[in-house]
């Protein structure tokens, strides 16, 4: 028999004194403080506002489980040719080095004489902070077997660099401290957005990560979850063939999740639904380069957007330096796409970006870089908007609310709402729910 567990003394939607009863993975009773209730967990809200557990709608969790020993090689923390090299130098065992986060404002092209100038007796993989790259040293091509005349840079192929990346103790490990950082910051579902998920890889990462609940895009084997494309402005291939996979896809009832970071991909994605029609669950990924003419096509279509605030944050300075000013004001819109009527939810794309969801809703308030230049301000919001778009469903895209006989995913803050709101931070969290039981507890709750 489910345990009850009592939540009392809290805020729900700004009122205060009101206890949540949860009947195992569901809530039973929303009452005014005290509900009465016998043989039952009981936790102290202090007059902390509840929310639900929030959702980040597209990360990569096994990548990020393999940051914990991963060398970071970009910026911030890597800003030279000699700082990368010494980082990986020292990087511990004497096996394989897995770099992530490069950027070549660092040493430039990672050809495979530099990277053997460097490194040569270990195996180095280095991916581009993009995700789309990975670079590889001349052992490295030895040990996956890969021909010496073969290119060094492997370009949207991750099952190529994928081999020494298998689910060992060590990596189980990191999954397990992954969940429970990601509870930490209140994160009770994740929707894992890796295009190559099938149906292995989903029933691994349901185990690996015990403290969300896991829902996967992926290949065309899988039967439930949207259908991961991904496009590359420089390499789009046949409009016909994205048609048909679509078409494929919505006749088994599953969405379409486009990866488009550039207006080119976003206007040829939407072109491709067009053609192959409409399912309620297709979505159009990150959406990080948006002018009006490609808001008025998103708005016309209805399709969802996921994109992610925080990478203003983590890559706005280097931006800054990239980008000319008609094309910083697009980035990474949020007012436009709500005042266009365009339905939009964040997400993190870790380890891409920080999995700190309160990262990315300060940051679409302040719209401000990590040496606090703001870029596009026109797009900041408010507060509380920012952490409703971490609440939304990632099927039906409907708000989620604590409301009962809704499920008993919770977060519950340290403060009351408009506390909270006003300095956005993953140290206001805690406990996290998920399914009635209590995943994560703050060390001074």
């Amino acid at each position: 028999m489910a345990k009850l567990l009592l939540v009392k003394n809290c805020e729900i939607d700004g009122r205060p004194r009101f206890d949540i009863l949860c009947d195992g993975p569901q809530i039973k009773l929303i009452q005014p403080h005290p509900i009465s209730a016998r043989d039952c967990d009981v936790l102290d809200a202090c007059g902390g506002a509840v929310i639900p557990a929030l959702v980040d709608q597209h990360i990569h969790l096994l990548s990020l489980a393999a940051t914990s020993y991963s060398v970071k090689c970009g910026p911030p923390e890597i800003n030279s040719m000699e700082e990368l090299i010494l980082a990986l130098k020292s990087a511990p065992g004497n096996s394989w080095i897995r770099g992530i986060g490069y950027h070549e404002s660092v040493a430039g092209d990672l050809t495979e004489r530099k990277l053997d100038s460097w490194i040569t007796d270990r195996p180095v993989k280095i991916q581009h902070r993009s995700g789309k790259l990975w670079a590889l040293n001349s052992p490295a091509k030895r040990e996956l077997q890969l021909s010496r005349e073969s290119t060094n840079q492997i370009f949207r192929n991750d099952e190529v660099v994928r081999t020494n990346d298998v689910i060992d103790e060590e990596l189980k490990d990191s999954c397990h401290q992954t969940s429970r950082q990601l509870a930490s910051y209140g994160i009770g579902t994740v929707v894992d957005a890796t295009h190559t998920n099938d149906r292995q890889t989903v029933e691994q990462l349901e185990r690996l990560f015990p403290f969300q609940r896991v829902h996967c895009m992926g290949n065309e084997e899988l039967a439930h979850g949207e259908l991961k494309v991904m496009l590359d402005e420089a390499a789009l291939g046949e409009f016909k063939d994205y048609v048909d996979a679509v078409r494929r896809a919505h006749d088994n009832d599953r969405g379409v999740a486009f990866h488009c970071i550039t207006r080119v991909e976003i206007v040829f994605a939407l072109n491709v639904l067009r053609d192959a029609g409409i399912h309620p669950q297709d979505r159009i990924e990150h959406a990080s380069e948006t002018d009006e003419g490609t808001l008025h096509l998103l708005k016309e279509t209805g399709v969802r957007v996921v994109t992610q605030p925080s990478l203003l944050f983590e890559r706005g300075d280097q931006y800054r330096q990239d980008l000319p000013p008609e094309e910083l004001s697009m980035l990474y819109r949020v007012r436009s796409f709500l005042e266009f009527g365009i339905d939009v939810s964040f997400s993190s794309d870790a380890p891409f970006g920080n999995p700190d969801p309160w990262i990315g809703m300060a940051t679409s308030v302040s719209r401000t870089t990590r040496d606090g230049h703001v870029v596009g301000g026109h797009e900041a919001i408010g507060s509380d908007t920012a952490l409703d778009l971490y609440l939304k469903d990632p099927g039906d895209a409907e708000f989620i609310r604590v409301r009962e006989d809704e499920p008993a995913d919770l977060c519950i803050l340290k403060r009351p709402l408009n506390e909270i709101t006003a300095q956005l931070s993953s140290n206001g969290v805690r406990y996290t729910v998920k399914r009635g039981e209590v995943v994560f507890k703050s060390d001074n709750a």
